[in-house]
């Protein structure tokens, strides 16, 4: 098991902060990141280590993951002779990467009571340090626009960090500042409060709508569960201040709250999504061989000359369950959600069990505007924290 820490580690304090920076192109389509590796390895040896001791899987979500898995497989082979061997495997490939990041509720649901409490607080530091590079990045690399060529946005005078996507970001550092939440709930140490003032800052810094939706809908979340009603008028009111009156040194598209374009096509990928689905309501085609069928539907973001970064799902994590695997799909991936919020709600640790509701509740509100149920970093943070608050 020290090894096992050990690659966890790695994993969190060095691998995660690289993000999308240490991200190689395999070719046909396909891309591996350095903590996808990272992430890989400590998933094996932990399967191996678990079979050399014969440990048995305890874990209660472990039926409806291994559902959704086959479900997965199975909308993937009905639609085989819809991909070429090629497609069908880069397609295979991002099922067994949903199956790698499940896998790590897995293995934190082995850790015992005080090896959880210290992986949030590595989490929370990992987060920080996703936080400094995204201040670095802000002043001295602060527009994508030399890598607009590689499918990039340009994201100018925005707060993307190593992520490249101010979207991704904002709703991650908001997930990472309830953890400082929790910390100071539970340690009563007043540098948690100086560490979350800087976490907002860097949330409003990616001046990403999605994030701030996302904060909002957590905020009000846990003052509901805490019995605080009396807080959220005056909390929401002060966060929508803050959010139009924060500076902007420097104007551009992406700082504009008023933004129209990227409305536009979210909702336009929204509408391919569901077409997609309405042609194959069962088991969709495939999870996940979207990328494919919106080529087939004539539906890739055909306006640009430079290749999409989003043309492999849709903005809209429920959406693009429905095309990729169905009514069957989407109803095991709703009932996962429910196992999920069942475990939640029978933690005995009440206070990381409000923390956790609230900041799942903000994740599936993003994910009506953003694929972010779906997005390595944050699933990983996500079945990471299940993991620490199963049998807490």
């Amino acid at each position: 098991m020290d090894l096992l820490r050990i690659l966890l580690a790695i994993l969190v304090f060095i691998l995660l902060p690289l993000g999308q920076i240490a991200k190689f192109d395999l070719g046909f389509a396909a891309s591996i990141t350095a903590f996808d590796a990272g992430l890989f390895i400590l998933v094996v040896y932990w399967v191996f280590y678990s079979i050399i001791k014969k440990r048995k899987i305890k874990a209660k979500l472990a039926k409806p993951i291994l559902v959704f898995i086959l479900i997965g497989l199975v909308s993937l082979l009905l639609n085989i002779k819809e991909l070429t061997w090629e497609q069908f495997l880069v397609s295979f490939s991002y099922l067994v990467r949903w199956a790698l990041y499940a896998a790590s509720y897995f293995i934190v649901t082995d850790f015992g009571k005080e090896e959880k409490k210290k992986l949030i607080s590595y989490i929370f530091y990992s987060g920080f340090v996703v936080l400094f590079l995204g201040f670095v990045q802000v002043f001295f690399y602060p527009s994508l626009k030399n890598l607009y060529y590689l499918g990039w946005d340009e994201h100018m005078y925005r707060l993307f960090s190593t992520f490249l996507d101010p979207n991704f970001t904002g709703i991650y550092l908001v997930m990472i500042f309830f953890l400082g939440i929790y910390l100071y709930l539970s340690k009563k140490r007043k540098i948690y409060i100086a560490l979350n003032t800087l976490i907002l800052v860097g949330v409003f810094l990616t001046y990403s709508r999605t994030a701030f939706v996302t904060l909002l809908i957590s905020v009000v979340s846990l003052l509901i569960i805490s019995n605080r009603k009396k807080l959220i008028l005056p909390i929401v009111i002060a966060i929508l201040l803050i959010t139009f009156i924060f500076p902007k040194t420097f104007k551009s598209e992406g700082t504009d709250f008023f933004r129209t374009f990227s409305v536009t096509a979210r909702i336009s990928t929204m509408q391919h999504g569901l077409k997609i689905f309405s042609d194959h309501p069962i088991f969709g085609v495939g999870f996940n061989s979207y990328r494919y069928f919106q080529e087939k539907y004539g539906f890739e973001l055909t306006d640009y000359v430079v290749p999409s970064r989003a043309a492999a799902g849709v903005e809209n994590s429920f959406i693009f369950v429905l095309a990729t695997t169905g009514i069957i799909g989407f109803i095991s991936y709703l009932y996962l959600l429910f196992k999920i919020f069942s475990l939640i709600f029978l933690s005995k640790n009440k206070v990381l069990s409000k923390i956790t509701i609230a900041v799942f509740i903000g994740l599936i509100g993003s994910s009506m505007f953003i694929n972010s149920l779906f997005y390595t970093f944050i699933m990983f943070l996500m079945w990471t924290l299940i993991g620490v608050i199963e049998s807490n």
